[in-house]
């Protein structure tokens, strides 16, 4: 089921927005740069049903790798610098090493 989604939202990523301004970084790279997004370089990180619990995840994994594409205030929870420290214990689970960022 992951994968499934993985899918759609690389799909949504390719794709411009309807709303004018509302594109997604990874959108404005490809379109600026000519890179392009192969799914099967995709890593999924954690998965989550509940909307809310999802969003939080999202906030601390952004945390913890900080993608490059990653815009500021793109997030729907800002998470508190307060779980900083509790964070910064949890190990990144990209390698900036290897060329397509797998798991090490």
């Amino acid at each position: 089921m992951a994968r499934k989604a993985l899918k759609s939202r690389v799909y949504q990523y390719r794709c411009p927005s309807t709303n004018e301004g509302q594109n997604s970084a990874v959108f404005l790279h490809i379109k600026e740069t000519g890179h392009s997004v192969d799914i099967k370089d995709a890593i999924i990180l954690d998965c989550e049903e509940h909307w809310h619990r999802r969003g939080i995840k999202e906030a601390i994994w952004v945390r913890v790798e900080k993608p490059s594409l990653n815009r500021k205030g793109g997030l729907r929870f800002d998470l508190s610098h307060a779980w900083d420290r509790a964070i910064k214990g949890i190990p990144s689970r990209l390698s900036r090493d290897q060329p397509n960022g797998s798991v090490a």
